[in-house]
């Protein structure tokens, strides 16, 4: 069915394909991250990524914040929008 060099072929498919399974199933994203959060991470986080609800220490204190100021989930949203966006010229 398959001679010798496309046998080396399919191994190496079905090591890339059980690799990327295993990085899209286990490791965390740590882009932008400083080394206290991932330790936080790391050690709070479920060991499954895809099911994980993790924020970073910055996150929660500005959802905090937010909440404290009264603004709540609508009010991040709107300041999302503000801080992204320019002052009129008068």
């Amino acid at each position: 069915m398959f001679n010798a060099n496309q046998r080396y072929y399919i191994v190496f498919i079905v090591c890339n394909c059980t690799n990327g399974l295993f990085f899209w199933a286990f490791l965390h994203e740590t882009k932008g991250l400083t080394l206290e959060e991932m330790d936080a991470l790391f050690t709070e986080s479920s060991i499954f990524v895809p099911g994980h609800k993790w924020e970073s220490h910055h996150e929660l204190e500005r959802r905090r914040e937010m909440v404290r100021e009264g603004l709540g989930k609508r009010g991040l949203d709107e300041q999302e929008e503000v801080v992204g966006a320019r002052p009129k010229a008068e």
